[in-house]
């Protein structure tokens, strides 16, 4: 089992490593080992330290998922990242582009499902309807930010940054094969309410 573990640990490196990046001068500079050292676990002389997989992993950014081959379990493992910005229209420009992004990766199988469960109106549904989803970016603007008493979402106006997001969104979301929905059936209600 080691073996094979080591084997998939080499494979998910090379093909991370940046075009032109040799593999044991990757392991020599991250690991601190010698040429030899390095070469022996590629040829699984010595296995990789769990220290040394972090290390690995958080340099490549891969998850262990990878490292173990999750991926031949015909199931697909999404990376959320942390928002680099604090500003609240990049945070939320973020948040849809990485879910569009999701959607881009699923469009690659024709057999990609999608199954949630929700007791409100899913994001994946609201998203695809141009006022619900400025309805709900109207919503994050009065968690996020301080706005005056009459910030009247009949006058507001999203700004084009998230109108694109949002179009972006719509695209990919529409591409995906199969989508299964568990709904509470006060969902609709609790929306009505939300709008309310």
């Amino acid at each position: 089992m080691k073996t094979i573990i080591n084997e998939m640990l080499v494979t998910s490196i090379n093909n991370s490593l940046p075009e032109g990046e040799k593999l044991v001068s990757f392991l020599m500079d991250l690991l601190n080992l010698s040429r030899e050292s390095a070469y022996r676990r590629i040829r699984n002389e010595i296995p990789f330290t769990f220290e040394e997989v972090i290390a690995i992993s958080l340099k490549l950014g891969l998850s262990l998922d990878e490292i173990a081959g999750q991926e031949q379990k015909n199931r697909a493992f999404f990376d959320l990242p942390v928002p680099k910005s604090a500003d609240p229209l990049d945070v939320y420009s973020e948040i849809v582009d990485v879910a569009a992004e999701i959607y881009k990766k699923m469009q690659k199988s024709k057999e990609s499902e999608i199954f949630f469960t929700a007791n409100q109106l899913p994001f994946p549904y609201y998203m695809l309807f141009e006022n619900l989803s400025k309805f709900y970016y109207y919503k994050w603007i009065h968690k996020t930010q301080e706005v005056p008493l009459n910030f009247y979402l009949s006058e507001f106006s999203p700004p084009s940054q998230i109108s694109t997001v949002h179009k972006k969104y719509r695209y990919a979301a529409t591409k995906v094969n199969q989508v299964t929905a568990i709904l509470c059936p006060s969902f609709i209600l609790s929306t009505v309410k939300e709008i309310i």
